[in-house]
């Protein structure tokens, strides 16, 4: 099966058919391997006309009057007059190319010895590459509702070499109207709703002579957010996900908007080809976002990224998730406190991070809460300050120095004193 548009044009050498041959003719009967069966030549598209060639047994010299057209609608050519001795018979069906509209199409050369045989069958095999296209789309739910057509573009490097057409979504998988010389092409298909790219897919794909097919993956275009990642324990770095301190399989990406919308949640491996981008939502230029990156191994790790979309895609580039971990924050009030008394209206609680000096919470606290949890918090050291106050004078204070060093840590309660 071919997928071109062509008229079978072809003449017959002589005056005689095929069942006149004469003394001297060698009937010349010619097929096209075409899908990988013979076909006849009537039956192929894009064939504008056969030529036969005769030529000395040397394969060198072409005969005087050669080369001749054939008739394709009949397939065969009479070749007349010849003397006895070895010939190699050459026959080059022609049609029109992506940038070349009289191109060999299909061709076969054969030897033979006349008259010991006077029928010579010969198989046109492809000269040059014809293409099949088919496109899918990862990780989306009915795609083609979201998308009015597809732009596919084949280019060669020039511009006489290069192919464009428009096709349904669902036409997939469509015939390159003409077929291409064997070489490297440059093969991209754009999904679009009103002009604007939605899904997009590019590849360098090979052509040898005969058929090829491709399929072509189309992902988001634009406003994807990719990233790469490593981890740290306690100041330690790896890139490596089966580091002995890190022995990390999957990972969770979440993006939030400061809007309030829906998250966007994906679960990748941690094998992952990086910069890894996220695949099932684009966002728009402008939005406030957060991304989350969380893993569970030998420690449990997580990052929070906050970022501006950009226009087009935006790489966050790497991102390192700390080893983290849980713990409570509980206060004790002895009871020779002035924070002991029935005047204690608050406490106000600080935790910071030693070696960075990021508050990790600042908060004020009823006197009847005496204990807060805290959520993943990097491995490290923290200073722990807790102060009670009545209105604005203090009544009470009390300080720590605390340690988290694995998922889950048991704090010493912070003693307040006067």
């Amino acid at each position: 099966m071919r997928r071109m548009i062509g008229l079978a044009l072809g003449l017959v050498l002589g005056c005689g058919d095929a069942g006149d041959e004469g003394p001297g003719a060698l009937e010349i009967r010619f097929q096209i391997t075409s899908g990988g069966k013979l076909t006849p030549c009537k039956d192929v598209d894009g064939i504008s006309s056969v030529e036969v060639t005769l030529l000395s047994s040397d394969g060198l010299s072409a005969l005087p009057g050669y080369p001749d057209e054939a008739d394709c609608e009949s397939g065969v050519f009479l070749a007349r007059g010849l003397a006895a001795s070895k010939y190699v018979v050459a026959v080059a069906a022609r049609g029109s190319v992506v940038g070349d509209d009289d191109a060999v199409l299909y061709r076969a050369r054969q030897e033979v010895e006349f008259p010991q045989r006077a029928v010579v069958d010969i198989a046109l095999a492809p000269e040059v590459a014809f293409f099949e296209l088919s496109w899918s789309f990862e990780d989306a739910l009915n795609p083609c509702s979201e998308v009015d057509g597809i732009d596919v573009f084949v280019s060669g490097g020039t511009a006489a070499s290069a192919y464009s057409a428009r096709f349904s979504c669902h036409e997939t998988p469509v015939h390159i109207e003409k077929p291409l010389a064997p070489r490297s092409y440059t093969v991209q298909a754009i999904a679009s709703l009103d002009g604007a790219p939605i899904y997009q897919g590019t590849a360098e794909v090979a052509l040898a002579a005969g058929d090829n097919q491709y399929n072509l993956v189309l992902l988001p275009a634009g406003g994807r957010v990719s990233f790469d990642w490593r981890f740290e324990v306690a100041g330690a770095f790896d890139h490596a996900c089966d580091g002995e301190r890190v022995g990390v399989s999957d990972l969770s990406a979440t993006i939030r908007s400061m809007l309030g919308d829906d998250p966007v949640i994906e679960s990748l491996s941690c094998s992952s080809a990086r910069p890894y981008s996220m695949r099932t939502a684009r966002f728009t230029q402008g939005r406030r976002l957060e991304l989350e990156l969380a893993a569970e191994g030998v420690h449990r790790f997580r990052s929070v990224t906050d970022f501006t979309m950009a226009e087009g895609d935006l790489d966050l580039g790497l991102i390192t998730l700390r080893a983290v971990g849980n713990a409570t924050v509980a206060l004790s009030v002895t009871s020779t406190s002035a924070c002991a008394s029935a005047d204690l209206e608050r406490f106000e609680v600080l935790v910071t991070e030693s070696a960075t000096g990021d508050a990790w919470l600042e908060k004020n606290v009823v006197p009847s809460r005496y204990s807060i949890p805290l959520e993943h918090l990097p491995y490290g050291e923290y200073a722990v300050e807790a102060t009670g106050f009545e209105g604005s004078t203090e009544l009470c204070r009390g300080q720590a120095t605390r340690t988290i060093s694995a998922r889950n840590n048991d704090w010493p309660p912070v003693v307040l004193e006067p």
